[in-house]
């Protein structure tokens, strides 16, 4: 988001004024009680919803009602204007986000412009849009480090909601679960290497095995084609010898006739 233009009619020391801003910095320089800070006090009213004393006091004096208009350009390229009018007696007044492009109004009421600029800053909805002005963005020139010397507890109170704390503390917390689920993972890899070097280690000797074992498959082939070899040959010897004792017993009775 960046902030384009600031127009104030009737607001405290400005009858009608525009100040152009500029991307990246800004110098706003003037006389005492010219208006400078006025310009800061706009800008917390109309983005931030802050206000530091009454908001009738913001109203021109001799005047009824006092507008504020800050032109911003969003992020998706469109550009708006967020516009607060205060009136007389009580400094209330309606608060509203039109698109300048359609003039659509985009959003109105307290609840659905601070959703609006919540969403145009990048910030989560939950912000407390006043107190990140009142300690971040408009903070006076006199109590820059002031804060920094409160209590702890103060600071806690201040600081933390801004810093976002305690959602780190709570990621942290979650992370830790996940730390000791790692670390658990890890000893049952270990254990599983482990496991494997002392099964990878018996391989040598489950090689010089292999190797017998195949040594003594080969002898065993060997002696049993011996054995095959010496049973077909009992077997023709055997063969022949009946053939010849029946020829001879053929010749005998042939001799005996």
């Amino acid at each position: 988001m960046q902030l384009l233009e600031i127009r104030l009619d009737n607001f405290k020391s400005h009858e009608h004024s525009v100040v152009p801003i500029k991307r990246g910095r800004n110098a706003i320089c003037g006389q005492n009680y010219a208006g400078k800070t006025s310009l800061l006090q706009a800008i917390g009213l109309t983005l931030f919803g802050y206000c530091d004393g009454r908001a009738r006091d913001y109203i021109r004096e001799g005047t009824k009602a006092a507008t504020i208009c800050v032109m911003l350009k969003l992020n998706d390229g469109r550009t708006c204007a967020v516009r607060r009018r205060l009136t007389t007696p009580n400094g209330s007044g309606p608060w509203t986000v039109t698109d300048t492009e359609n003039g659509q109004q985009v959003a109105s009421g307290v609840e659905d412009v601070e959703a609006f600029l919540c969403a145009a800053m990048l910030l989560p909805k939950e912000t407390d849009l006043k107190e990140l002005f009142k300690n971040v963005v408009g903070v006076p020139q006199g109590e820059m480090v002031s804060a920094f010397l409160d209590t702890e507890a103060v600071r806690r109170s201040r600081f933390n909601p801004l810093l976002r704390t305690d959602e780190y503390q709570t990621a942290f917390k979650e992370l830790l679960s996940l730390e000791r689920l790692a670390e658990t993972n890890m000893h049952n890899s270990k254990t599983e290497v482990a496991r494997f070097e002392g099964e990878l280690s018996r391989l040598p000797l489950m090689v010089e095995q292999e190797k017998s074992h195949k040594a003594a498959i080969n002898n065993l082939e060997e002696q049993a084609s011996q054995r095959e070899a010496e049973i077909v040959l009992r077997f023709f010897r055997k063969l022949i010898l009946d053939f010849v004792m029946i020829h001879n017993c053929a010749a005998v009775r042939t001799f005996t006739r």
